[in-house]
């Protein structure tokens, strides 16, 4: 993990291998990806996904970074 502002690494951490059939969770929003993601209209689905998920995650992700006050 790097500082946003310094960039000095703050953590560091081994990546899984490519062939890593675990699942891991990272914190922060999410959702479920289903059968509403295919066919014609998908790409505007997954564009609306995205977007509410940066949406949600921006505040604390800023926070975080010390870019904005609070979260």
């Amino acid at each position: 993990m790097i500082d946003g502002k310094s960039f000095d690494v703050i953590e560091k951490r081994a990546a899984a291998p490519l062939d890593n059939t675990g699942t891991m969770r990272l914190a922060g929003p999410s959702g479920p990806i289903d059968a509403t993601f295919e066919g014609p209209a998908a790409s505007e689905r997954l564009r609306a996904a995205i977007t509410d998920l940066i949406t949600r995650s921006l505040p604390v992700t800023l926070g975080d970074m010390h870019l904005i006050d609070g979260q």
